[in-house]
């Protein structure tokens, strides 16, 4: 009996404005997460996503193969301390 091949569910693993969306799609992809950005207004991903208003919610959506691993680099990520501009 053959194998049924692995279905790939997308998951939403933040939710928030544009620059911390963008933020946390960036530090994804730094690790090697392919990660994209939703806006569930224009319900579209790509440009119309990037270019969502200011009011607007944006998601960072990843491969649920990737769920657990983009949950621990944001949460490392939230809980680091910032950087001083001294």
């Amino acid at each position: 009996m053959m194998d049924s091949p692995h279905r790939i569910e997308i998951i939403q693993v933040f939710e928030g404005e544009l620059s911390q969306a963008t933020a946390i799609q960036q530090l994804l992809v730094e690790f090697d997460i392919p990660a994209f950005l939703f806006n569930e207004r224009s319900n579209d991903t790509g440009e119309s996503a990037v270019n969502a208003g200011v009011e607007d919610r944006v998601s960072v959506l990843v491969s649920d193969e990737y769920q657990d691993r983009s949950l621990k680099l944001i949460e490392e990520y939230n809980n680091s301390t910032p950087l001083n501009r001294d």
